[in-house]
């Protein structure tokens, strides 16, 4: 670290020289694309999305099935059948009754991150080594990704949720107005005549002149 020792750039002691060249060695480890997605691949085919009540849980939540530690993969979230459960986990963490965490094999992403950082890990030049790689998963990497599954599952939901608004809407308008009565309408022509139609209880086609 001597060599590195620069007054006029404010580099004074050991310990800023040896701060310096660690933020270069997590600024590198952090921006190799390979790891990062390893990364991403490992947190969308093992996450587990974790909720538990939070200090604003209140009794009688309707959050209450999402309070004891419940867990779910990712993958079943990216789903249509469940991704309304994303968005009432999402809600009751934005309500404060929950907490909401991401997590995947973090132990072993670590160790990959390590190995990639230094061959000759149990010496003190790889143990500054290792901690680079720790600051670089654990501060860089692991909350960017985790913003990308949570925005990814965000999408799904909502999309999901407009699907099923859109479907109901459907049935509302092409419902009959007037309940379950047969309906005889009539388009008066006084050119061409009438035109008549006819439709069912359930409000289905059924004929016309």
């Amino acid at each position: 670290a001597k060599a590195f020792l620069n007054p006029e750039k404010k580099i004074m002691t050991y310990d800023e020289a040896l701060k310096g060249s660690q933020d270069i060695i997590v600024e590198k480890i952090a921006n190799e694309a390979s790891l990062r997605d390893l990364v991403v691949k490992n947190y969308n085919e093992k996450g587990q999305v974790t909720v538990k009540a939070a200090k604003g849980y209140k009794p009688n939540s309707k959050y209450e099935m999402y309070a004891k530690d419940y867990n779910e993969p990712v993958k079943n979230l990216l789903e249509e059948r469940a991704s309304h459960r994303y968005m009432a986990m999402k809600r009751g963490w934005e309500e404060e009754e929950l907490t909401l965490d991401l997590s995947a094999e973090d132990d072993l992403l670590l160790k990959t991150y390590e190995n990639f950082a230094t061959t000759t890990p149990d010496n003190a030049i790889g143990t500054y080594l290792k901690e680079g790689a720790r600051l670089a998963l654990n501060v860089y990497v692991l909350p960017s990704v985790k913003n990308e599954i949570h925005a990814k599952l965000k999408e799904k939901s909502d999309e999901h949720a407009i699907k099923v608004f859109a479907e109901n809407v459907r049935r509302v308008l092409l419902g009959s107005p007037y309940g379950p009565k047969v309906v005889l309408g009539v388009d008066p022509g006084l050119r061409t005549g009438c035109k008549v139609a006819l439709v069912d209880k359930g409000g289905n086609y059924v004929s016309h002149t």
